[in-house]
């Protein structure tokens, strides 16, 4: 079923694209003021300030610099030609959801109560992924930690 809602859950974010416009292009690919004000009430929810109209004001900013750098990874990640399961996605979620004392479930309907499609989180993740990926394989031989 979550999947049918987020299916619809699509659909209605690209409606909102075409009728809200476009905040920002990223090598091509739009970033829409939807986008960004999702992205903006989530920072709001994590950091447990107070869903006002001004808060979200004064995160939007912050919101469309993640944005940016998120679809900047995932672009990369393409290039790398770098596949992202749902079902790693799903474990992300859950571990955030554990360290938030809920379940995924849970956590999912916290976002719903603040107005946050679940789908905000999950891309996140995914990029948030795909990046770590990207710099395990590119760096992970090179590092090394030594005690000073």
């Amino acid at each position: 079923m979550l999947v049918a809602t987020a299916s619809a859950q699509q659909a209605t974010e690209d409606d909102m694209l075409q009728l809200e416009g476009v905040a920002v292009v990223v090598n091509d690919e739009p970033i829409s003021f939807f986008d960004v004000r999702q992205r903006a009430r989530m920072l709001m929810m994590t950091l447990g300030a107070e869903p006002t109209a001004e808060a979200q004001q004064q995160l939007l900013g912050t919101a469309q610099e993640q944005l940016i750098e998120e679809r900047l990874q995932l672009q990369a990640a393409a290039e790398f030609e770098l596949e992202i399961s749902e079902r790693e996605i799903s474990g992300a979620v859950s571990d955030i959801a554990q360290q938030a004392g809920v379940d995924r479930d849970t956590l999912y309907d916290q976002f719903v109560a603040n107005g946050i499609s679940p789908i905000t989180l999950e891309e996140q993740m995914r990029a948030d992924i795909s990046w770590r990926r990207i710099m395990q394989g590119r760096y992970g031989s090179r590092v090394r930690i030594s005690g000073n």
